[in-house]
């Protein structure tokens, strides 16, 4: 009996320890902003402002990309002219979305 009883609290003592430290959670995914591959490129970005302005790339006499962060937020600052008109947009880094645009003739 007193074997039974010693086998008995050893195999539940293996057990409890055997399940300690053996959390297996799935790994957390990392912050959207510190995740460069995520998002679009300067380039997606330029294309998004060209076609919304109703202008081609090939028409633009000076462009300027540039990215920032404002609010926390990754965007991409453009400014580009088409002939007397300067373009200035703000696009979501992420998504891709038109935060602000201007336009302003000469």
């Amino acid at each position: 009996m007193k074997k039974n009883t010693i086998f008995l609290t050893l195999c539940l003592l293996s057990l409890l320890l055997g399940g300690c430290g053996m959390n297996q959670t799935e790994p957390s995914q990392p912050p959207a902003a510190a995740d460069n591959t995520a998002g679009i490129t300067e380039q997606d970005a330029m294309n998004t402002a060209l076609e919304h302005a109703g202008v081609k790339e090939n028409d633009l006499t000076s462009r300027h990309i540039e990215k920032d962060s404002e609010d926390g937020k990754e965007i991409y600052e453009i400014e580009f002219y088409v002939g007397s008109s300067e373009y200035e947009y703000e696009i979501d880094a992420a998504t891709g979305k038109i935060l602000g645009w201007e336009e302003d003739n000469y």
